[in-house]
């Protein structure tokens, strides 16, 4: 089995209302979800969620990181 293909989707998902911790507040979450599939139609799927304060890249970094990270996967053994 190897890996064939991963697609990225970069989401804004609007949250139930107003989350707030000592660092900001905000009315949606910023994400990256990602859909792995091997040659043999198994599928996989991730998410990675970062946000500023609990993560030291910001969210642009992360996903270009992500993207990078993806295009050497393909043909590995998941």
């Amino acid at each position: 089995m190897k890996i064939s293909n991963i697609d990225i989707f970069s989401v804004r998902i609007p949250l139930k209302g107003s989350f707030r911790n000592v660092r900001l507040a905000k009315t949606y979450q910023n994400s990256i979800l990602l859909k792995i599939c091997a040659d043999d139609e198994v599928l996989g799927f991730g998410n990675v969620d970062p946000d500023p304060g609990y993560s030291e890249e910001s969210f642009p970094e992360t996903l270009e990181a992500v993207r990078k990270l993806a295009d050497g996967l393909i043909g590995l053994d998941p």
